[in-house]
């Protein structure tokens, strides 16, 4: 439990603020200033492009099926998109995850569709 140097309320260990006044808890606080949660701006990252291009793909899929190379390569950028999100690389796992299914899922419509 960390006791926030402020208003010496008791906050979990995993807590960055604490839950009464809105400090910093911790080391973080220098030359005793205090931050609160509205001066802390969150830079999120920017979206894989792999995943991006795989869901892009997979979605062309639907439409493009016939043309095989389409959702290989869906699957293809959602193999790498979910690696490279799982490295935490960059955001975007849903997007990989979609693009994959629909690529495997047109890809077995195109050989269904081969020999039928």
């Amino acid at each position: 439990m960390i006791q926030c140097k402020k208003c010496s309320t008791t906050n979990k260990d995993s807590d960055k603020f604490c839950q009464n006044c809105d400090a910093v808890l911790g080391d973080e606080l220098k030359n005793e200033k205090i931050y609160k949660k509205e001066d802390v701006v969150v830079i999120k990252e920017k979206k894989d492009g792999f995943a991006t291009a795989s869901v892009v793909l997979g979605i062309l899929s639907i439409f493009l099926w016939e043309f095989s190379i389409i959702p290989i390569l869906a699957i293809i950028f959602g193999i790498i998109g979910i690696k490279k999100t799982l490295k935490n690389e960059k955001i975007g796992l849903s997007s990989a995850i979609t693009g994959l299914i629909l690529g495997i899922l047109f890809l077995i419509v195109r050989i269904y569709n081969l020999y039928n």
